[in-house]
């Protein structure tokens, strides 16, 4: 179940319904959870304040929360880091290459480009790899040759 932000009402006893919160793509962030943690400390009922166990554990899944999206920006920086690393590896290299998208009619079969890898250009979509004056993805690499001498 997707969860959207949402925006308290103006007042407690207002019967409007909640409004999305401008900004959120059915995204439940950090910004989103500290929202919803102090409308709910806002609007708590002052004779049943929420307990300290469930605001404890409330606090602690922000904690897990930020530490998982820390941690997934440290793989997407070592994923980019790898990629740069394998493409400089492939420079000077043959290489063979299945383009992707390819539009092949039925029984035909992909075309396979072979080559030495002259250029690496990087761009926001990751490594290209300037192959007999063409550029290729480095996912559509298929085979890597060491370089003879």
């Amino acid at each position: 179940m997707a969860v959207s932000g949402l925006a308290a009402p103006t007042s407690i006893f207002s019967n409007e319904s909640p409004k999305p919160i401008e900004g959120t793509e059915n995204a439940f962030g950090q910004d989103t959870f500290l929202k919803l943690l102090v409308t709910q400390l806002r609007f708590q009922d002052p004779i049943e304040p929420v307990n300290n166990e469930e605001f404890l554990a409330q606090m602690a899944q922000f904690t897990g929360l930020e530490q998982m999206v820390s941690l997934n920006k440290s793989m997407e920086k070592l994923a980019g880091s790898s990629i740069k690393s394998d493409a400089v590896s492939m420079l000077g290299s043959e290489v063979s290459i299945k383009p992707t998208g390819q539009v092949l009619q039925e029984g035909e079969t992909p075309i396979e480009v072979t080559g030495t890898v002259d250029e690496i250009r990087f761009d926001g979509e990751g490594a290209k790899l300037l192959v007999n004056g063409n550029e290729y993805s480095i996912e559509d690499v298929v085979k890597v040759a060491v370089p003879k001498l």
